[in-house]
């Protein structure tokens, strides 16, 4: 489980840092783990995982995006950061699923998170 977070916050700290468009590759094996569909889920509908940073990693992000919140005339509290920060993502970072429409799991996936579907393209 650790390897597919850290992936994820890799990404996301990676997408905002280089302020370039981040491609997030998830292939069907993944799905095997409740987990991980769990992870898609709320991805995809909110771009947000609330478990995924600790309190340092919030920290770095905050000391990171500082610039950015102070040139909007944003607060930097850790409220305003995330805001823009899922906002950020949401416009920057995009998931590509490569499913194999036969593969058990992806089926199971889709039936228990109708949504994964929808909002596909």
């Amino acid at each position: 489980m650790k390897n597919w977070q850290e992936a994820i916050k890799h990404a996301s700290k990676t997408c905002y840092k280089s302020k370039n468009i981040t491609l997030f590759i998830i292939k069907n094996e993944y799905l095997s783990f409740s987990w991980c569909t769990e992870d898609l889920n709320k991805l995809l509908n909110t771009m947000y995982l609330p478990h995924l940073y600790s309190e340092a990693d919030t920290e770095e992000m905050i000391y990171m995006m500082q610039t950015d919140l102070v040139r909007k005339n944003l607060p930097t509290t850790k409220d305003s950061m995330w805001s823009e920060f899922v906002a950020y993502l949401k416009q920057k970072m995009h998931i590509v699923l490569l499913l194999n429409p036969s593969f058990t799991a992806v089926k199971t996936c889709l039936v228990q998170y109708p949504s994964v579907a929808k909002l596909c393209t």
